[in-house]
C-alpha cells in the first residue's frame, strides 16, 4: 500500500514540475522604444529616394492584440520618421484603400516627392485619419501611381509598403513586378 502512495506522489510531483515549466509567459505589452537620433554626419544613404505606401483600408481599423492595426502602422512610421537622419534623399507618402465616399481617390499622394524632412513627413503622416476602404485593387493602383510619382527620380529607390496584407489578390504583386528596374 505504501508503494502505491509513493508512486502516486512521485507522479503528481513530476506532473507539477512539468506543468510549471510548460511554457513562457506571453508578453502583454511591447517593450518600450527609446528613440535614438542617428548622427547624419556618420551615415551615407543607400537610396536616393524612398516611397512609403500606407494601407488605409477597413481591415487596418480592426484590432490586433487590443490595438488598432492602423495605430500600429502609424506608430511604426512615426518611429521610423523620428529615427531616420535627414540625409540628402527624397521621400514620398502615398495612401491607398480609401472609403467608397471618395471613389476617385483610391490612392492619394499625401507627401512629396520632395527632399525628406522629418517635420514634413510627420505632418503628412499625422494627417492620415480614415481607415475604412478596400485594399487589393487600390494597392495595385498605388504601386502604379508610385511608379509615376518617381519616374523622374535619379538613383536607387526604396518602396516601403505598410499593410496588414488582408484581402489581397495577385494584382499588387503583378504591379510591383512590372515596376522593377
Amino acid at each position: 500500500m505504501k508503494k502505491h502512495y509513493l508512486t502516486a506522489f512521485l507522479i503528481v510531483m513530476i506532473s507539477a514540475l512539468l506543468i510549471s515549466c510548460g511554457g513562457k509567459k506571453v508578453m502583454e505589452t511591447a517593450p518600450s522604444f527609446e528613440l535614438y537620433k542617428f548622427n547624419a554626419n556618420q551615415y551615407v544613404p543607400k537610396v536616393d529616394n524612398f516611397m512609403v505606401i500606407l494601407d488605409t483600408s477597413s481591415s487596418m481599423a480592426k484590432k490586433y492584440n487590443q490595438k488598432k492595426k492602423a495605430n500600429i502602422a502609424k506608430d511604426f512610421l512615426n518611429t521610423m520618421n523620428q529615427t531616420l537622419p535627414e540625409l540628402n534623399y527624397n521621400a514620398a507618402l502615398r495612401t491607398f484603400g480609401h472609403s467608397a465616399s471618395v471613389p476617385d481617390k483610391q490612392t492619394m499622394l499625401v507627401y512629396g516627392p520632395t527632399k525628406y524632412s522629418s517635420a514634413g513627413f510627420g505632418k503628412a503622416l499625422n494627417a492620415v485619419k480614415e481607415f475604412n476602404g478596400t485594399s487589393s485593387l487600390p494597392l495595385a493602383k498605388a504601386i502604379n501611381a508610385a511608379t509615376g510619382d518617381l519616374k523622374s527620380a535619379q538613383g536607387p529607390i526604396a518602396v516601403i509598403i505598410v499593410s496588414d496584407g488582408k484581402d489581397m489578390d495577385p494584382k499588387p504583386v503583378k504591379a510591383a513586378e512590372k515596376t522593377v528596374r
